[in-house]
């Protein structure tokens, strides 16, 4: 039950293992729908809903048996090449702003709960141990500030790289 996808005609039922066989996607629901999960999860969005979303008119099944055969098909070469170009036709600022509202969408589930959380929390700290906490608070400030800069420069540099690569490789397309 957990491991079977079924076709919306009744005439096919699929394993998870048969979606790492990108022809039999192509012939269920076409390549634009291909694509489609592809932009989908390059944009944050989990492979279930992904997989409903896209393929959810022509297959079926529990969200077990879809999880799995949402990683099948992420293992294939035609996925990894729809989603190179979603990637490209998208663009890096699309991508990360995307990004940030799954973000967003994932943290109003919970941001109620971490408010009340919050309260509690703050409610039960004992006032003796309240001058220990600030003081840890302060020793953790210093530290995480210093080893943030050398993270943020080391991430500066690796991104310079990247950046002169790429350009290099453009330049390279273009002379050739």
């Amino acid at each position: 039950m957990f491991d079977e996808i079924y076709h919306i005609n009744g005439e096919h039922d699929l394993i998870a293992e048969d979606f790492s066989l990108p022809f039999l996607l192509r012939k269920f629901v076409g390549s634009s729908k291909l694509h489609l999960y592809a932009a989908l999860r390059v944009t944050g969005n989990d492979p279930v809903s992904s997989f409903i979303c896209s393929f959810g008119g022509t297959l079926y099944g529990a969200p077990e048996a879809i999880a799995k055969a949402a990683t099948a098909f992420e293992t294939t070469n035609t996925f990894a090449a729809a989603l190179d170009e979603a990637s490209a036709r998208l663009g890096e600022e699309f991508i990360r702003s995307e990004l940030r509202k799954r973000c967003e969408e994932a943290a109003g589930f919970t941001r109620d709960v971490a408010m009340d959380l919050s309260v509690r929390l703050h409610t039960f700290t004992a006032p003796e141990d309240s001058a220990d906490v600030v003081q840890a608070a302060f020793r953790h400030s210093a530290r995480d500030e210093k080893l943030y800069s050398e993270f943020a420069a080391q991430r500066r540099e690796e991104r310079q790289k990247v950046r002169e690569r790429e350009a290099r490789f453009q330049r390279d397309m273009e002379a050739a």
